[in-house]
């Protein structure tokens, strides 16, 4: 038989991961993208090249979901 204190870990290592799982489901839903908010935190720590061309995925990630938005409202 397992000893509690081990049930007890993986427990909570379970709830911790369902945690995790559930906030990246929600945050997709409700338009939000882990990679738009990995480039909005490091924007700075980058030259100019590369500030151009994580505007232009965000815009075209952003894009995307304007259309998705759109099609949803058509039907």
């Amino acid at each position: 038989m397992l000893p509690f204190e081990l049930i007890l870990v993986v427990v909570l290592l379970a709830l911790c991961i369902a945690v995790f799982v559930m906030t990246g489901i929600l945050l997709r839903r409700r338009g939000g993208s882990l990679t738009s908010t990995i480039f909005g935190a490091t924007y700075d720590f980058y030259f100019e090249d590369k500030r151009k061309a994580i505007k232009m995925i965000v815009e075209k990630k952003a894009d995307k979901k304007f259309e998705e938005i759109a099609n949803e409202k058509d039907k």
